[in-house]
């Protein structure tokens, strides 16, 4: 056999092959052999989304902070209840007893202390004369306090209305409610 003819491009032998080289050449595993997983890519449309996902969070966070102080802001902006206190009033119930009654009136919205500040004996009249018909067992039954509380809201009001300050009172609170025990008669 003759030995085939050299190519004109090669000119020189191939180079002899070390052992480092055939290392190289040795038949790698089907795992190792397959081709490499791809590159991640970034496409424009997955950075479109990041970014206008970001700035939808970015617009909400900054719309929840609006409200919250927005918020803050309308609490302490509502006017605050007007309260009025009226002097101690002692009165003798039904039964004999003795009531002590110290109250404090919430005003509703629009009018001022100064508006009720006039008609302060009279209220305090009007209360007397609602202590004036209770028992110790009214007061200290079910519902008594409560009872007698809207009582004397309601009468408060129909006296200020009579008067043209129409139904100011919204609430009554007492400060002091003191039943004294019917004392021995000499």
């Amino acid at each position: 056999m003759e030995p085939a003819p050299r190519s004109p491009l090669r000119k020189t032998a191939p180079p002899p092959v070390t052992p480092i080289a055939a290392a190289r050449k040795r038949p790698r595993s089907a795992a190792a052999t397959a081709a490499p997983a791809p590159k991640p890519t970034t496409d424009r449309n997955t950075v479109a989304a990041w970014i206008f996902g970001g700035l939808l969070a970015m617009l909400l966070l900054s719309w929840a902070g609006v409200k919250t102080v927005s918020s803050f802001l309308d609490d302490n902006a509502r006017p605050r209840p007007v309260w009025v206190e009226i002097k101690p009033v002692q009165a003798q119930m039904l039964d004999g007893r003795m009531v002590g009654v110290k109250v404090t009136l919430q005003l509703g919205d629009g009018t001022d202390g100064a508006d009720i500040e006039s008609y302060k004996p009279a209220i305090a009249a009007v209360i007397q004369q609602i202590g004036a018909g209770q028992t110790k067992e009214s007061l200290y039954g079910k519902d008594g306090m409560a009872k007698f509380s809207q009582q004397l809201r309601e009468s408060v009001n129909d006296y200020l209305e009579d008067h043209e300050m129409g139904r100011a009172v919204n609430r009554v609170n007492f400060n002091e409610l003191i039943v004294m025990p019917v004392g021995e008669i000499h």
